[in-house]
């Protein structure tokens, strides 16, 4: 952007490009920081699972190895668990397991997935609409 698009005669477009400019660099520069943040973020839940990963194979293989449990006990209650959140498909949500102290409040939905749960619904017509009111409401009492 050179010096000489202010020898334009529409100085103030110029102006306002220059300084949409400025923001998109400002807007991307913010975003590659997040960016960063994130890929560090991932790199650190991964070690963690994999450190996670290590030390439960060692639990189990040191139980089997001492007879304490038979790999079959350990097959068979890996079932159970996975049945708890409802589905068999070889892993458990953690909320499943969580305590009812513990479990996260229901969180509320979002706008656009009220605006779709509305859509769903079927729709009165304004008569039917008024009716509903007075059933609801009490006759007169709109």
């Amino acid at each position: 952007m050179s010096w000489l698009r202010y020898l334009n005669h529409d100085w103030w477009q110029t102006s306002e490009i220059d300084s949409l400019n400025r923001k998109l660099r400002h807007v991307q520069r913010s975003r590659s920081q997040v960016d960063a943040r994130l890929r560090e973020e991932i790199d650190q839940l991964s070690n963690d699972l994999g450190r996670a990963l290590l030390l439960l194979h060692s639990l189990v293989e040191t139980c089997v190895r001492k007879g304490v449990l038979t790999r079959d006990e350990i097959r068979d209650v890996a079932r159970e668990i996975d049945l708890a959140d409802g589905a068999a498909d070889g892993r458990v949500d953690p909320a499943a397991l969580r305590p009812p102290e513990e479990q996260l409040p229901e969180r509320p939905p979002t706008t656009l997935e009220y605006l779709r749960d509305l859509e769903k619904q079927p729709i009165d017509s304004p008569g039917e609409f008024l009716n509903k009111l007075e059933r609801e409401n009490g006759p007169g009492r709109l």
